[in-house]
């Protein structure tokens, strides 16, 4: 895979194999997986998700990905253990 690439595999390899396999992911866990992609491109990959009925768990810095989710998950890392769901 080219260098120029590499950022998209985490992503890719999350959307629904092809309909033949008959089998689709029920999550997908994407760790900064879009950080280095445009706000459009981000836009596309998590509706592509969401229509194939994939529930997405995201963990990011971009402040474009709360309007992509319906919840967000906040931890308080002070090391309390406290959280707050948005």
């Amino acid at each position: 895979m080219p260098p120029s690439t590499k950022h998209r595999a985490p992503t890719s390899a999350c959307l629904p194999p092809p309909p033949a396999t008959g089998r689709r992911p029920l999550l997908a866990l994407l760790d900064e997986a879009t950080s280095s992609i445009s706000p459009p491109a981000q836009a596309a990959i998590y509706a592509a998700l969401k229509a194939a009925g994939v529930t997405i768990v995201s963990l990011g810095h971009d402040e474009a990905l709360r309007g992509l989710h319906d919840m967000e998950l906040q931890l308080a890392g002070d090391g309390s253990g406290a959280w707050r769901l948005r």
